[in-house]
């Protein structure tokens, strides 16, 4: 790259920075950090939510903002305040709510009351999703309310939904979900456990559009980004340069400019190193 241009590096977290652990091991911290101490301009975007995302970059002295929920928030980890967010219309949450009663597959349902995210834990969660819910809250300490139905949330500015389930009970789902016409929805393999995510927001919103933002607010010149999921296309699509991990899934590495090693050696900072030592 052009060394008399400024390049914000925007890097997915898990599958990419993280480990295959879903940790940024010690040694990825230092030599980051090391290479922020130097200049590199840098930030995460990721479909995690602040509760999980801001302990996993806590060792990083980052001066920007972070993407969080696939676009939908931009979180300042040192103010804890959001920057940025994007509810989805009340017309349009109701059609959601409606879709996922029809076909049973019950949703967490988010929304952000002074710069603090609310979690709304629907009834009659599937074994995936509580199990999800479980892990979350006994490796992070994330809190979820329990509502007795979605009414509970009528009032709220909801900005995003997550689901759980096996591939097939959701693709019903999903394809009711994506004809709505406020909506984004993404449906992927979760690289960690054996099912799949449906994530629902508003129409408009993605990492790549929250990338183009942070580019403007860092004033660079050059978008380069590192991904592995499905939910990286939109990122990579909109970047001057993109890279895939080697474990990324097939269309991704079928996107990318390059195709790096895996998240398993730190590729991700290796890649940086390269470029910080050619000035770019």
């Amino acid at each position: 790259m052009d060394e008399t241009m400024k390049t914000l590096y925007i890097s997915d977290l898990d599958g990419t920075l993280l480990n295959p652990e879903a940790l940024l091991s010690p040694s990825a911290a230092e030599r980051l950090n090391e290479l922020l101490a130097k200049g590199l301009v840098f930030s995460v975007a990721t479909a995690r939510t602040a509760a999980t995302a801001a302990d996993l970059v806590k060792p990083l002295n980052l001066s920007l903002p972070i993407i969080l929920m696939n676009g939908v928030a931009v979180y300042d980890t040192k103010t804890k305040t959001y920057v940025k967010e994007h509810p989805m219309t009340r017309e349009t949450v109701q059609e959601v709510f409606k879709i996922l009663e029809k076909f049973n597959t019950p949703g967490f349902v988010y929304s952000i009351v002074d710069h603090k995210l609310m979690c709304y834990e629907p009834p009659k969660l599937n074994a995936r999703m509580a199990a999800f819910m479980e892990e979350r809250k006994r490796d992070y300490g994330k809190v979820f309310t329990p509502i007795s139905s979605y009414d509970a949330t009528k009032d709220k500015d909801v900005i995003y939904f997550t689901v759980i389930e096996e591939e097939k009970a959701l693709a019903k789902t999903y394809e009711a979900v994506r004809k709505l016409p406020g909506v984004n929805a993404l449906f992927y393999e979760d690289i960690y456990n054996d099912g799949y995510f449906l994530e629902i927001y508003a129409k408009g919103v993605s990492k790549g559009q929250a990338a183009l933002w942070l580019k403007q607010e860092a004033r660079a010149d050059r978008l380069a980004v590192f991904g592995d999921n499905l939910n990286d296309l939109p990122m990579m699509e909109l970047a001057d340069f993109s890279y895939a991990t080697a474990n990324a899934k097939t269309k991704v590495k079928e996107m990318a400019d390059l195709v790096i090693g895996p998240n398993s050696e730190d590729s991700v900072v290796g890649v940086l190193e390269e470029a910080m030592a050619f000035g770019s």
